[in-house]
């Protein structure tokens, strides 16, 4: 903004906003508004723990059963479902 006979000469519609229009941090939102975003990220967090808890139960479980459909095809190595099954399990990992 240029400055002509003392006077500032920047419009007054600009769409960006001033310290005279920017919210002071004292506002009756912001603590508030922080303590809600402290308490969403906790929740998150549990949220995910929990995922990732029950995901590794997943896992564990498919290679429980990956491992007792290589035994199928050790004890039946003529017998194909065995080996579907395998590969359905492995594509599951």
């Amino acid at each position: 903004s240029a400055t002509v006979g003392g006077e500032s000469s920047s419009s007054s519609s600009s769409s960006f906003p001033t310290s005279s229009t920017t919210a002071s941090p004292s506002s009756s939102l912001t603590i508030p508004l922080l303590r809600r975003l402290v308490k969403d990220g906790k929740s998150q967090e549990t949220q995910l723990g929990r995922i990732q808890y029950w995901h590794g139960l997943y896992q564990h479980a498919l290679m429980k059963a990956l491992d007792d459909a290589l035994g199928a095809t050790r004890a039946l190595p003529g017998y194909a479902p065995a080996y579907e099954r395998a590969g359905s399990i492995l594509s599951d990992l």
